[in-house]
């Protein structure tokens, strides 16, 4: 190995969140890895809570609609949670997603993934 890509590979092994490491992964590899079922989970959550909380008036549930609407309106990349960098990996286009909740109406009260309920009103 020449001295050029011994650097670049300690370079990649040091910074894993690099992102052209972040590259979308085919379903078959879904279950197979965690960081994937973890942006799925933050997504679900993020969704979760700007439906169920978007016309909430107390301080806790609003605060949880408005982290969640902060967080999917964002267009920062820099960081690998991010809804971008989410939507990239997962190979999901992030205005399609943000044009449909926007344009959500409840027709029934959502529920958390899984069918869990969260105990709130």
């Amino acid at each position: 190995m020449n001295d050029r890509k011994a650097a670049r590979v300690a370079h990649y092994s040091m910074n894993p969140f690099q992102p052209d490491v972040l590259v979308p992964i085919p379903d078959s590899q879904y279950q197979q890895a965690p960081e994937i079922r973890l942006m799925i989970r933050i997504l679900e959550d993020a969704i979760f809570c700007f439906q169920r909380y978007r016309n909430a008036k107390d301080g806790p549930t609003r605060r949880s609609f408005r982290e969640a609407h902060d967080w999917l309106m964002s267009d920062d990349k820099d960081w690998a949670f991010s809804f971008p960098s989410i939507c990239e990996v997962l190979g999901l286009n992030p205005s399609y997603v943000r044009r449909g909740l926007q344009q959500w109406t409840p027709q029934t009260t959502p529920q958390r993934p899984g069918g869990v309920a969260d105990g709130a009103p």
